[in-house]
Formats: C-alpha cells, sequence, structure tokens
C-alpha cells in the first residue's frame, strides 16, 4: 500500500467518524459545476479533499460530477449512522484490514465513476449504511451496488406497492415493472387458474399485479 493510498483510507475514516460533515456535504452536492473545485466547503471534508487531490480532479466535467457524487454519497452515509457501536465497530474493521477495505473502497469509487444519474449516488449511500450496520455483508452489496447501476432511476418508484398493484398503469409503469423483473427486483404475481383431479395446483395466471422478490424486498426495505 503506498502513501496516496494510506492518505485516503485514513480520510476516509476520519470523515466518517465526524459528526459535523452532514451539512458541508448537503451544500457541497448542490454547489454548480463549474465552481464546484474552488469551493471551500471541498476542504472541510477530509475524504474529499484528498480524493481532488490525488487522483487530480476537476478538470472535466465529468469529474466535477463526481466530485459531487461523493459527496452525495457520504451525506446518506452521515445521516445514516446514528447507531455509535456499529459506525465503532465499522471503524474497527477498517483499521485492522486495511488491505481489504482499500479494495472495497476502490469498487465504490468506481461504481459512483459509472453512474450518470447523481441521484444514484444517494441510493448507493444508504446501501452502504446497510453494509456499515451488518445488514448486509460484502457479497451483498457488491450485489446490489450493480443492481443499482443497471437500474433506470425512473424505474425506482415502481418498486412501491401503488404501481405494482395498480392493474391500470401506464405504459411506462409496465416498461418499467418488465425491466425490475429482468433485474429480478419484482415478479409476476401469478395465482392457481387449474387444479388437477387431486387438488394439486397444475396451472397458474398472472393477475396483472406484481410483488417483490425476496432479493427486491431487500433493496426496496434498503432505499426506502
Amino acid at each position: 500500500m503506498n502513501h496516496s493510498e494510506k492518505e485516503i483510507i485514513d480520510s476516509w475514516s476520519e470523515t466518517i467518524a465526524e459528526s459535523n460533515v452532514g451539512d458541508i456535504l448537503i451544500d457541497i452536492s448542490e454547489v454548480g459545476l463549474d465552481s464546484i473545485v474552488d469551493s471551500e466547503l471541498i476542504k472541510e471534508v477530509p475524504v474529499i479533499k484528498t480524493i481532488v487531490s490525488v487522483y487530480k480532479l476537476g478538470h472535466t466535467l465529468r469529474e466535477r460530477s463526481y466530485i459531487r457524487k461523493l459527496a452525495k454519497f457520504l451525506s446518506e452515509i452521515s445521516n445514516g449512522k446514528e447507531d455509535k457501536e456499529k459506525l465503532e465497530a465499522y471503524l474497527g474493521r477498517i483499521a485492522n484490514n486495511r488491505i481489504t477495505f482499500q479494495r472495497e473502497l476502490e469498487y465504490v469509487l468506481i461504481i459512483l465513476d459509472r453512474f450518470i444519474s447523481e441521484e444514484k449516488s444517494n441510493l448507493l449511500g444508504k446501501l452502504y449504511v446497510a453494509y456499515i450496520k451488518r445488514e448486509i455483508d460484502w457479497k451483498g452489496f457488491c450485489q446490489y451496488s450493480e443492481t443499482i447501476d443497471r437500474l433506470l432511476i425512473g424505474d425506482f418508484r415502481c418498486l412501491h406497492i401503488d404501481v405494482r398493484e395498480n392493474k391500470n398503469r401506464s405504459e411506462y409503469e409496465y416498461s418499467s415493472l418488465q425491466r425490475l423483473e429482468g433485474l429480478g427486483l419484482v415478479k409476476p404475481n401469478e395465482k392457481t387458474s387449474a387444479y388437477d383431479v387431486n387438488g394439486t395446483p397444475i396451472s397458474w395466471q398472472h393477475d396483472g399485479t406484481y410483488v417483490l422478490t425476496s432479493f427486491g424486498k431487500i433493496l426496496h426495505d434498503i432505499l426506502g
């Protein structure tokens, strides 16, 4: 592990442990792309300051958007770290296994870079909070991160019950549900339509509504 990698990990732990960065992160996420690199707010968040410096971010539109995405991601973590005991346990895991955490952090930073929609950064932050609290393990975090990456942000609301159970949905909502089905998040709600002579179900028919899969329910409960 080189000096820059150590610096990023140390600044990450420092930022996560701080209790007064939430408002600053929200402010950074609202700064215009034309002025975000020059914002003094960046200097007040150790990990953003360090990542911008180490990777020399800010020259392109994509890099400036990345800074905002990182701020949105961290903002969700700041909002969700009310469980001090689990937060301390998480910071302890970082301190005890820095090599593993380095690989995990690299994964998070790459996923953030892939997002076109900055709103997905908020979703990823909520997911990471679940990982900090050990509601999901690292494998689960990776699976759901890549699901969020593939998810059209406009489809997200179709996970909610009012759309899933409304048979008079719009064409767009129907298309959204099909895409969510392809991601393994929902499935058609099928009811038995025929039985054999012994009363065993032998045929099912889609009733027009959709239900969450077990995989989808976990994501829905985490993201709210």
